[in-house]
């Protein structure tokens, strides 16, 4: 049985993520912006206006349909699903990697270092 693991990240660091990187930003010039698509987070309540929106919309649209497909997968797929929030990585890894051991029922050793929080290079 295959197993997937979805990581889910809070809206305002993905959309500012997004908003520097050209190749996520070329979606919205290469799709179109005029008709229903659950990639780019254009519904039926807002496909009228979504080309007209400021970009941070966009990109916040688009969070929101991945983080609900995400979250509808694993309530359908509960044994093949599992979604961690990619925070969980720098505040509760240990706790994660059991978690993922423990969905994936396998049994490693994880040794972990500290993360660079500061962004400045460790000398």
């Amino acid at each position: 049985t295959a197993k997937f693991i979805g990581i889910k990240r809070e809206v305002y660091a993905t959309v500012a993520s997004m908003l520097n990187h050209d190749g996520i930003l070329k979606w919205y010039s290469v799709l179109p912006q005029d008709k229903e698509n659950d990639f780019l987070g254009i519904t039926k309540e807002n496909v009228l206006h979504f080309s007209k929106l400021p970009i941070e919309a966009k990109c916040a649209l688009r969070w929101k349909s991945h983080t609900d497909r995400l979250n509808l997968l694993e309530k359908k797929y509960p044994n093949e699903v599992q979604v961690i929030n990619y925070e969980d990585f720098y505040d509760k890894k240990l706790s994660l990697i059991q978690s993922i051991k423990t969905f994936l029922n396998i049994d490693f050793n994880v040794q972990t270092e500290e993360l660079n929080t500061d962004g400045k290079e460790n000398i």
